[in-house]
């Protein structure tokens, strides 16, 4: 019987030859295959990444779009301002044609100036001895009682020296004393009608000074009136921005009470609109972060906008027929830059996509809420996601 049990050629393809040949390089295939699995399930409890819900929005002002709408029915006079052109607030945008009011305006004033005159010189009147007036009928009447004053002096002169006269006969016994008595009191008669004139006309001007006074006030308050109704008839921008002209107007164009003339878009800082869905609005909160993903914008190449929650909605509103909460967010920035410097500015109407950082969770927690919602399909997945 011979010492060899097997040919050369068939121990090549044993299994001792196998694994002679290959069990130090699968060793340590299978060490490293080992260790890698070990440090990946380690780090499951270890590694943390933000939880985030991710929504839509858009870029817009932070002040609303206000409409400008004609608040009286009249002709177009003048139209100030073009399409697309910046204003301030304030300035004027369309002027109104007011011709019955333009009259009544200075129909008052004339008026006022009026009543200022004869008020003036009622002052005068009632102050000094001898004014200078300006206006005709004070002067008149300042006459009549200069005229009306000097002839009572005159006449009190006069019943005095007679008065004198029939005295100086008394005493030598050549009149009565009826005849002193008389001349006495024609003499006191004459005093008192002098200070009579005196009283009724400074009574009349003062009477005269109280109501020009008020209706001076009437005046006035018919002024502002009409003021306030002449203002309808200029129309101006509630809010500096950019005018955008609604109605085709030029000068003598009808416009008609209510009709929306213009909007102004506002110059104002940029807030972002976000729309979230009620199963993740229950999550956010003001002061969240948020991470924004401007569309017009790959984040991969310019990056993304940080920012946080400011006003979170009370009521819903639906969009495309679904029910919808409106988040307003602040931006951090509105400049975006790739890596060879180039930058540019976001504008008001880009969409974006916002995410909202909602929890720091693990990679265990995350896996194990993967094979939750596995495990129970009937439960509602939540619908968060990882951060980029």
């Amino acid at each position: 019987m011979p010492d060899q049990l097997y040919p050369a050629d068939a121990l090549d393809d044993s299994l001792e030859t196998h694994l002679a040949r290959y069990a130090r390089a699968g060793r340590g295939v299978y060490f490293a295959t080992l260790t890698l699995v070990i440090a990946a399930a380690t780090a499951l409890p270890v590694v943390k990444v933000n939880v985030t819900v991710r929504s839509p929005g858009i870029i817009r002002p932070a002040t609303e779009k206000q409409e400008i709408h004609a608040l009286v029915s009249a002709l177009a006079a003048q139209v100030l301002v073009r399409d697309n052109q910046t204003v301030a607030q304030g300035d004027t945008i369309v002027l109104l044609h007011a011709t019955a009011l333009d009259d009544r305006v200075a129909l008052l004033a004339a008026r006022v100036l009026e009543k200022q005159s004869l008020l003036a010189d009622l002052t005068l009147l009632l102050s000094k001895s001898d004014p200078a007036l300006h206006t005709a009928d004070y002067q008149r009447e300042y006459r009549q009682f200069v005229t009306e004053v000097r002839d009572n002096r005159l006449a009190q002169e006069r019943a005095r020296r007679e008065t004198a006269r029939v005295r100086d006969l008394y005493r030598t016994q050549a009149t009565t004393a009826s005849d002193l008595e008389d001349k006495e009191f024609q003499l006191a008669q004459l005093q008192s009608q002098g200070r009579m004139i005196l009283e009724r006309y400074r009574s009349r001007w003062q009477t005269a000074l109280t109501s020009l006074r008020s209706d001076l006030q009437d005046v006035a308050s018919q002024q502002a009136q009409v003021a306030e109704q002449r203002a309808a008839y200029t129309i101006t921008a509630p809010a500096s921005g950019t005018v955008e002209l609604v109605a085709s107007l030029s000068a003598g164009s009808p416009v008609q009470e209510g009709e929306l003339l213009a909007v102004i878009s506002p110059r104002s800082d940029f807030v972002a609109q976000v729309y979230v869905a009620p199963r993740d609005i229950g999550l956010l909160h003001p002061g969240m972060a948020v991470r924004m993903m401007v569309d017009a914008f790959n984040y991969s190449d310019w990056g993304v906008i940080e920012g946080s929650v400011t006003e979170i909605s009370d009521d819903f509103v639906e969009v495309d027929g679904r029910p919808m909460f409106k988040v307003t967010c602040a931006l951090a920035r509105t400049r975006l830059s790739l890596a060879n410097g180039f930058t540019s500015t976001v504008r008001k109407g880009m969409t974006l996509q916002a995410r909202f950082v909602v929890a720091e969770r693990s990679l265990l927690q995350l896996l194990r809420d993967d094979v939750n919602d596995w495990l129970n399909p009937a439960r509602a997945p939540l619908a968060a996601a990882p951060a980029p």
